[in-house]
């Protein structure tokens, strides 16, 4: 499917740097940052929609997880414990500002591409807490139907 050129001008206006998200770190912009409770939550359900996933392993273990892979530097992939990516330092610190309960961002995975070396590092970060998985339940949710039929609250 191809856009209307305004499309991309539009992007680039608002900021975002035309290429794959693991390799151009985008931020989320700061008119989202800035902007209204309502406009940050409306942002909140799109990119839990696209970045968001339950982990559910009863009894006792809840969370909502944010996940994503980012590609690092080759210069700076030793260090890469202290390379945070731009996008879920933001949405952290967004989520962070709702007054959820979250995790401290860490690495998980490290991923390889099958063709070409790649230096790329799965992020993420999980809200939990009881109080903060009801918040969440209420205010965010999960608007596609298989994964709010995953999770429907504690």
């Amino acid at each position: 499917m191809l856009f209307p050129n305004i499309l991309g001008k539009i992007i680039l206006t608002l900021g975002l740097r035309p290429g794959r998200k693991t390799v151009t770190n985008p931020s989320i912009p700061r008119f989202i940052m800035s902007g209204t409770k309502e406009s940050k939550i409306g942002f909140l359900k799109q990119i839990t929609d696209d970045e968001g996933s339950a982990q559910i392993n009863p009894p006792n273990s809840y969370s909502i997880r944010y996940e994503f892979a980012i590609e690092i530097p080759k210069d700076k992939f030793d260090e890469r414990e202290k390379y945070i990516p731009n996008l879920p330092l933001d949405l952290y610190k967004l989520i962070k500002e709702f007054g959820y309960s979250v995790t401290r961002i860490y690495g998980g995975r490290i991923l390889r591409g099958k063709r070409k070396l790649r230096y790329t590092i799965s992020w993420a970060f999980d809200i939990q807490r009881k109080t903060s998985l009801e918040k969440f339940a209420r205010e965010i949710n999960f608007r596609v139907p298989k994964r709010r039929k995953n999770y429907n609250g504690v």
